[in-house]
């Protein structure tokens, strides 16, 4: 069941999300160095300034906004859990235990671990298409 919500999970678990959108607004903020005034016209009334423009750059940037949107889902469901449920996740996903050794740890059925998880990631891709 490794999907496209397992995998963001994974990502939440293993600390990725801070890294990844650092990089997205590394790579926003290179400037590429096109001209991208074309038809050779002078530009008149240029209002430059590189700090807003990378801002504006970083906020209309789609992919950014996605992963924020996703690290802000998946760690609202995460922290709105049980207790009992939260080590479940992490075990799996952090530490990457089997469901086996995961059931056997918190004195419960491996079908109750894996159901645990299922409806989480049932709650995250209500929010995340």
């Amino acid at each position: 069941m490794a999907d496209k919500v397992d995998r963001l999970i994974r990502l939440y678990f293993q600390n990725m999300f801070p890294k990844l959108i650092n990089l997205k607004k590394a790579e926003l903020a290179v400037h590429t160095g096109t001209d991208e005034n074309i038809g050779g016209g002078k530009l008149e009334n240029n209002y430059n300034n590189p700090v807003e423009g990378a801002m504006s750059k970083a906020e209309m940037n789609e992919d950014l906004n996605d992963l924020i949107r996703q690290e802000y889902i998946i760690g609202s469901f995460y922290r709105s859990a049980r207790p009992d449920i939260q080590e479940v996740l992490v075990d799996k996903y952090r530490k990457q235990m089997s469901w086996v050794r995961i059931a056997s740890d918190h004195n419960i059925d491996e079908k109750t671990a894996r159901r645990w998880r299922d409806d989480f990631k049932r709650g995250v891709s209500a929010w995340i298409p």
